[in-house]
C-alpha cells in the first residue's frame, strides 16, 4: 500500500502476491524492483525492474542461488546496480541492472556476514556484523570500521537520503547520528519498542 501524507489518502502500490519476497523503489520514485520466486526453478528468483509510471519493464533477470531464494534486493542511488543482502550461501553480491555478478562477499574477518546492508548515496554500502558497523569503498576491495555499539540488541539502521545521518535501533529505541559514527543521539523514549526508522527524501523526518 501506499499513503499519502499529505491527503491521507491510502492506495494500492503493488498487487499482492505471493510469489514477492522483496520490492524497492529507486530515489527519484521510477523504478520498482521486485525479487519473486521462480515458478521452474526452486533454488532462483527472478528479478524484475518496472517503470512506476507506465509498469512497462525495464529489466528482468534470473537470479541464481547457491540454495536460498528469499531476498530483498535494493537498488543504489543512481539506479546502475542492484545490492543483494547476505545469504548463507551466496553473502553479499553485486549485480549490473542484466543480473552478472560484478561484486561477491561471503565472510569478512573470518566470519559469514549475516546481517543488514544499505546503500550509500556515493555507491559504497553499510553493512553490520555483530556489534560493529562498517563501510566499504566504492570498490568492494575494503571496508573501515564506523562505530561498534554496545547495545544488547541492535540493528534497522538507515541513512539519510543526503548521507549525512544514520537511524537505527539500539535496544528498545531509536538513536540517530552522524554517518562518521559521531554524536550518537537517543532519539525515542517511550514505554514501548521502537523499531525500523526511515528518513523522509528531504532527511528532515523519521517515519517510525
Amino acid at each position: 500500500l501506499k499513503f499519502d501524507l499529505g491527503t491521507s489518502i491510502k492506495a494500492s502500490f503493488l498487487p499482492y502476491n505471493t510469489r514477492r519476497n522483496g520490492w524497492d523503489v529507486s530515489r527519484d520514485n521510477t523504478w520498482v524492483l521486485e525479487s519473486r520466486d521462480d515458478p521452474d526453478d526452486y533454488d532462483a528468483e527472478i528479478y524484475t525492474i518496472t517503470n512506476a509510471k507506465d509498469n512497462t519493464i525495464v529489466s528482468q533477470f534470473k537470479k541464481l542461488s547457491g540454495y536460498s531464494n528469499l531476498t530483498s534486493p535494493l537498488l543504489s542511488y543512481d539506479k546502475k546496480l542492484v545490492l543483494v543482502p547476505p545469504t548463507f550461501d551466496d553473502g553479499v553480491m553485486i549485480l549490473d541492472l542484466q543480473g552478472k555478478v560484478l561484486f561477491n562477499l561471503v565472510t569478512f574477518k573470518g566470519k559469514k556476514l549475516e546481517g543488514r546492508v544499505i546503500w550509500m548515496p556515493d555507491n559504497t554500502f553499510l553493512f553490520s556484523q555483530g556489534n560493529d558497523l562498517y563501510r566499504t569503498n566504492k570498490e568492494f576491495t575494503n571496508a573501515t570500521l564506523v562505530k561498534t555499539f554496545n547495545f544488547d540488541t541492535w540493528g534497522n539502521f538507515s541513512v539519510s537520503p543526503d548521507g549525512s545521518k544514520l537511524a537505527l535501533r539500539g535496544g528498545n529505541h531509536l538513536w540517530m547520528m552522524n554517518i562518521d559514527g559521531s554524536q550518537l543521539t537517543q532519539v525515542t523514549e517511550s514505554n514501548w519498542t521502537e523499531v525500523w526508522p526511515v528518513f523522509s527524501p528531504d532527511s528532515k523526518y523519521l517515519l517510525i
